[in-house]
């Protein structure tokens, strides 16, 4: 008799919550079958092989996909799909920001930003599994609003990446460890980025004035 779905579901699980830690612990090139099964406490590191026969890519893609900070943020964002454009982007903002600021997920974009380089397999997973997870509610969003609204601006990642490059860039200096508090130039907090953020784009998108787009006809 085969082991039960339900066992092989649970020690896959706890693999990757094992994995989880020896990523954060040790990047992605010190971690290893034989870190993970001291982080897991696996009896044996081709345990790990067993479930995870493509290697270290397999199980660090796995990893993303199984990730709760990343499918939080995408829930929340999906289900305010319905909101007015200024609310949805001022909750994306914020949401975006919490999220990053939580250590696991700074870990996991912190392999991948400093060593995708290094490693192609590791690089191809940003564009075709992290960045998915972080802009999918937010393309079909700006995919609506750009087919019902006169815009200067419509095709959905231009907006996307217009929207994002002020908060990747606070993203990024933080991953590389800058002291907000002891910078000599004042950083504003993270409401009043966004909200500063969303002023600015909505100007720059929208083609009438005011904060929202006339709807076409």
């Amino acid at each position: 008799m085969g082991r039960p779905a339900t066992n092989h579901a649970m020690r896959k699980a706890e693999i990757v919550a094992a994995a989880l830690k020896s990523f954060a612990a040790y990047g992605y090139e010190g971690t290893s079958n034989k870190t993970i099964a001291q982080e897991g406490g696996f009896k044996s590191p081709a345990l790990i092989y067993h479930y995870f026969p493509g290697g270290k890519a397999e199980l660090f893609q796995t990893c993303l996909e199984e990730f709760q900070p990343l499918k939080t943020f995408q829930k929340m964002m999906e289900s305010d799909l319905e909101l007015p454009i200024e609310q949805y982007l001022r909750k994306l903002g914020l949401n975006y920001l919490k999220t990053v600021n939580d250590d696991r997920v700074r870990a996991v974009m912190r392999i991948v930003v400093t060593e995708g380089l290094r490693f192609p397999e590791l690089a191809e997973i940003l564009p075709t599994k992290l960045a998915p997870l972080i802009l999918q509610p937010t393309l079909i969003y700006f995919g609506r609003y750009a087919a019902t609204h006169e815009m200067r601006v419509t095709h959905p990642m231009a907006l996307i990446l217009e929207f994002f490059g002020p908060l990747l860039t606070r993203t990024l200096l933080r991953l590389v460890g800058i002291d907000e508090e002891k910078s000599p130039l004042p950083f504003p907090a993270d409401e009043e980025l966004v909200n500063s953020l969303v002023a600015t784009f909505l100007h720059g998108i929208l083609k009438p004035s005011g904060n929202e787009a006339i709807p076409k006809e």
